[in-house]
């Protein structure tokens, strides 16, 4: 993690950069590695820029059970596979899941991410403030973290920037 460029109205910005190592992923959570959030209701934003957009590259943004990958059992996350041109929402239950192509294209542009959890059966993703996928279907029940991902799969460091970040959970006393 390093600090990053930049940009005029932003709060700050830091770096997230694999290595130069084939297969190396790079990970940034809240909380340690425990789950701390309760399967309940949840809204999960961040404001990001992919530096690159190849072949080569695995990104992931979200909740989930693990923190150190990109393959969680349990999680609801955004996701840009090596291969994919656009960007998709995937929801996971017990290592099911559903993946939902966005329509949005993967690019080196800053982009809000949202999630917005609301009850156990529903999860909205939205792409710059615009609702890009609905899921009912493999949504989790378990403790999850906030995870941001980058993966390489050549021996180029990877980097993703990130310039906002906000969670707010359900509280139940």
């Amino acid at each position: 993690i390093a600090p990053c460029a930049g940009i005029v109205g932003d709060p700050g910005c830091f770096a997230l950069s694999t290595t130069t190592s084939s297969g190396n992923v790079s990970t940034i959570y809240t909380q340690g590695s425990a789950n701390i959030f309760a399967a309940g209701s949840w809204d999960v934003a961040w404001r990001l820029q992919l530096v690159q957009v190849d072949a080569n590259t695995t990104f992931h943004v979200g909740m989930q059970d693990s923190v150190t990958t990109v393959t969680p059992t349990n999680g609801s996350y955004f996701q840009r596979l090596d291969a994919d041109t656009n960007l998709y929402c995937v929801t996971r239950a017990a290592g099911v899941e559903t993946r939902t192509d966005s329509g949005v294209a993967a690019s080196t542009n800053n982009i809000w991410v949202r999630q917005v959890r609301t009850h156990s059966a529903l999860v909205k993703f939205y792409i710059n403030d615009v609702l890009v996928c609905s899921h009912t279907t493999n949504i989790h029940s378990t403790n999850t973290n906030t995870v941001l991902a980058i993966k390489t799969s050549t021996t180029a460091a990877k980097l993703i920037n990130v310039r906002f970040f906000n969670l707010q959970a359900a509280v139940s006393r």
